[in-house]
């Protein structure tokens, strides 16, 4: 009968297995294909609707582009020599500078240039200076405005249209050498400015500037801003780069390094850093050139992250199958193996077994037949053995009880009643500060308390302390009320202070003194503690001194307190806090104590 089963039960387990193999090998077939089909598929979809992308955003980064430069050139300069009164004050002024500071004549210069920066906001700035170098100047931008001690005459620029004789010429500038707040680069238009009614003049009355935001260009395409492959650029007709899309390299002001490849190029694959499609358009006679980068494998390196994806995700597929195949196979036999133990257990005489039933298959029924069999054999015994364990745990958790804390409290104030009663005046009022020092001591577990706590027991310790020295002992504490409020680790001061009392003023004849200061240095708190005791020799404190860097513990009691204290210090805040300590013998002592300046919540997230 035995053998039987065993055949049967390794029959099941192979047929189990082979199913769930079968099921993955399938299932891993079904996902490559789909990944294949689908890979197949993007490959033209992605490459159609990203050119499409590129050549919008190139559309509309030229039309923008064209309609600033036509703004510019026919709204903005041509209109300027439309000013007569504006081009009159000019000439004036270059005859006779006093004109310049003539409130009314100069307004209906600013008047017109504040108009154009009003009614244009993609100029930065309009900038008008006379061949006397009296400067006009409007932003759209509020905080921006020329440096009065520029001197443009001497600008680099300006000496090169002024040579020129150009009227127009369009450059890649940054404007913070004569405009406030003129950090960024721009695209600026600047050129002669010619007396309208003299054409056959060809001395310049004057020159402009305009300055118009790289961000400017940008936003004309910003709805395919994330969806570009290639580069956006804009060149003058030097070749030198005005604004480009990619911010990763930093072209602007530069010669493009293949301009002399592209300048005439309109729309073809050509061989730059690699094959690449280079659309270009030209303006005002190749005053301007709007040019789109793409690389020609741009759709082969798009896929590639989701090539890899996919290859990652096949054989995630192909290795969780077999991961879950052997998972539930170990779980089969894990739970046939499970029954058979438990079995085995009630074969040796022990009915105290309960099989978890998690399904209601056919192990868990059989599992739960066999707990419902178990259960009634052993349920007398059961509740028997469980009412023997609860009265063992009630023995047990009395045995290990502890003292309340509050119990050695109450003790000390029955013990204080009685020295009441017995007119043991100051006894009763040395109990009464032991116990409120215990208490603190029980009732506050955090490791971080406030500075004032802390002041509040070392007053209550020193108030007790006082009746050791029959009233030999002065105390005073200096602490600015901000500074209560800050973090402190709980019992750091106690160890200095009783150092002060042990070891400084016991020794001394007199009134003892003991001073606790507290200061805030910016984020660092000093806490100091002064006594007018014996002091320590130079020598001792030297080696006391060396001894608070050792890494092994003093033998001296001592040193060992004021030690650990300083230990502890550099383990919570670091090795740049701690004790310093000086001393005069026959003087006293002063240790100053150095801890940041943090409110509770702060010093204990770093406990």
């Amino acid at each position: 009968m035995k053998i039987f089963n065993k055949k049967k039960y390794q029959v099941r387990i192979s047929y189990f297995v082979k199913l769930v193999t079968t099921y993955s090998l399938l299932l891993t077939l079904s996902v490559s294909i789909l990944f294949y089909t689908q890979y197949s598929y993007l490959i033209p979809m992605i490459s159609e609707a990203d050119m499409k992308f590129e050549l919008e955003a190139f559309n509309k980064l030229s039309e923008f582009t064209e309609d600033i430069y036509r703004k510019i050139l026919s709204d903005t300069i041509v209109g300027m020599y439309s000013q007569t009164e504006m081009i009159s004050t000019i000439k004036m002024i270059n005859h006779d500078k006093d004109v310049y500071y003539d409130t009314d004549m100069a307004q209906k210069v600013n008047n017109y240039l504040k108009a154009v920066t009003s009614a244009n906001s993609d100029i930065l700035d309009f900038i008008i200076i006379t061949d006397n170098n009296a400067i006009f100047q409007s932003s759209s931008k509020s905080g921006r405005s020329t440096k009065t001690r520029y001197d443009f005459t001497k600008d680099e620029n300006l000496i090169k249209v002024r040579k020129s004789k150009d009227k127009l010429d369009v450059i890649s500038d940054n404007p913070s050498r004569y405009i406030i707040n003129g950090s960024k680069n721009t695209v600026t238009f600047i050129g002669n400015m010619y007396d309208p009614n003299n054409p056959s003049s060809k001395d310049s009355i004057g020159n402009f500037i305009i300055n118009v935001d790289l961000d400017t260009f940008k936003r004309s395409y910003r709805e395919y801003e994330n969806n570009l492959n290639g580069e956006l650029l804009i060149l003058d007709e030097s070749g030198t780069v005005l604004f480009n899309s990619n911010s990763q390299y930093d072209r602007i002001g530069k010669k493009y390094i293949y301009y002399d490849k592209i300048k005439d190029v309109t729309n073809e694959e050509i061989m730059l850093y690699e094959p690449t499609l280079v659309r270009a358009d030209t303006m005002d006679n190749g005053k301007l050139i709007i040019v789109n980068i793409l690389p020609s494998n741009f759709v082969w390196n798009k896929l590639s992250g989701l090539r890899d994806e996919m290859v990652m995700m096949l054989v995630i597929s192909i290795t969780a199958g077999i991961i879950i195949t052997t998972i539930i196979s170990l779980l089969f036999n894990k739970r046939i193996k499970t029954l058979i133990r438990y079995m085995r257990k009630v074969q040796k005489g022990d009915l105290d077994v309960y099989i978890p039933v998690r399904s209601k298959d056919e192990i868990g029924q059989l599992s739960a037949i066999f707990n419902e069999m178990c259960h009634k054999l052993n349920a007398f015994i059961k509740r028997e053995y469980f009412a023997e364990i609860n009265r063992k745990n009630s023995e047990l958790q009395v045995l290990q009880s502890q003292i309340n804390p509050h119990f050695l409290y109450n003790t000390l104030e029955s013990i204080k009643m009685k020295a009441v009663l017995e007119g043991q005046e100051e006894i009763s009022n040395m109990l009464t500060i032991l116990g409120s020092i215990f208490r603190w001591n029980v009732k506050t577990k955090d490791k971080i308390v406030m500075l004032e706590d802390e002041v509040d027991y070392i007053s209550s310790y020193l108030e007790l302390i006082k009746y050791r020295f029959d009233g030999n002992l002065e105390v005073k504490i200096n602490m600015d009320d901000r500074l209560l409020k800050l973090g402190i680790p709980k019992l750091l001061l106690q160890p200095i202070v009783e150092n002060s009392v042990v070891h400084g003023i016991s020794n001394i004849e007199g009134m003892g003194r003991i001073a606790i200061n507290g200061r805030q240095e910016e984020e660092l708190l000093h806490i100091s503690v002064a006594d007018n005791g014996i002091g320590i020799e130079e020598d001792d404190l030297q080696e006391l001194s060396n001894d608070l860097n050792e890494v092994e513990n003093s033998r001296d009691y001592y040193r060992l307190g004021i030690k650990n204290v300083h230990d502890r210090i550099k383990l919570i805040f670091g090795s740049d806090y701690g004790l310093s300590i000086t001393s005069v013998k026959g003087r006293g002592t002063t240790v100053d104590l150095r801890i940041p300046a943090l409110s509770i919540d702060e010093m204990r997230k770093l406990t």
